[in-house]
């Protein structure tokens, strides 16, 4: 994916975490734009991982917060055939984890649990993929179907 495709869906992440509150802002509005908020810096986390690292889906959906470590900036990652590996994030993917985290909060989980205010459930293989298509409609772009893992390059310089 061209990094304008992923710059636009970070803006578009960006553009959602810091709305301003309404003047006539109620309780229900006012948690309605704390959700919106919580899942923007959830997807703009999830995008940078995705986009930075290379990790695959099930792999992103099946890391823990134990798994992160900011200070190497290195996320240990469980692969196929349950082989552990690391991998490397640049500083700016550090930001948006921790920016996320500020959300999320220090518990131990999943690094990048559903976000509701109800709970809920959510499949290791749909986290990504449905998180990426909300956020394409809404700067309108294409996915190709098969933008996997083969086609990575991964900025080595940045990280």
């Amino acid at each position: 994916m061209p990094i304008e495709r992923v710059g636009a869906l970070l803006a578009e992440c960006d553009a959602d975490s810091s709305l301003p509150p309404a003047d006539d802002e109620g309780p229900r509005d006012q948690a309605r734009r704390e959700e919106r908020r919580g899942r923007a810096l959830r997807d703009a986390a999830v995008i940078a991982v995705l986009y930075g690292s290379g990790v695959r889906r099930a792999e992103l959906a099946g890391l823990a917060l134990a798994d992160y470590d900011p200070a190497a900036r290195s996320l240990k990652v469980r692969g196929k055939g349950d082989k552990e590996r690391l991998v490397y994030i640049n500083s700016a993917t550090v930001g948006r984890v921790e920016a996320w985290l500020t959300v999320r909060g220090r518990d131990p989980g999943g690094l990048f649990p559903p976000f509701t205010l109800r709970g809920g459930h959510i499949r290791r293989d749909k986290l990504a993929r449905d998180q990426i298509t909300k956020r394409r409609c809404a700067v309108d772009f294409e996915i190709p179907k098969h933008s996997g893992r083969a086609r990575h390059a991964h900025p080595l310089t940045s990280t």
